[in-house]
């Protein structure tokens, strides 16, 4: 068993099985839409291919997603997530047309991006 470095709640267990359950900003219900829908399932079958993780179940819910997922050795939870979250991100930001809101914001050096809608998780 490992800790997360970050938090004493975060629990890694080798060989272990996880169900991990993640909310979009303010429950926004982005998944309404068709084509955020579709966009997630490509996203999580190029995170599964890239941080090698098996996944045996996924449910898409419009505010939010349910995985069931088995990490390897070589990325936990947070690497997954992390990546994941950040790619669909800013997948959908472009087809929001948000990410010259995000861009600037990143450009000025501000540590956090403006609470509007471009902010999926």
């Amino acid at each position: 068993m490992k800790l997360h470095r970050n938090s004493q709640k975060r629990v890694y267990e080798e060989n272990a099985v996880y169900f991990i359950v993640t909310k979009t900003h303010q429950n926004f219900p982005y998944f309404k839409e068709e084509t955020f829908c579709d966009l997630l399932i490509e996203d999580l079958k190029i995170c599964k291919e890239l941080k090698k993780f098996k996944l045996y179940a996924f449910c898409v819910i419009y505010d939010h997603l349910n995985l069931l997922i088995h990490p390897s050795k070589e990325f936990n939870i947070s690497g997954i997530m992390g990546t994941f979250k950040r790619n669909l991100s800013r997948n959908i930001n472009k087809i929001m047309g948000c990410e010259d809101i995000i861009r600037s914001y990143h450009n000025e050096g501000e540590d956090t991006y403006p609470h509007t809608r471009c902010n999926l998780f």
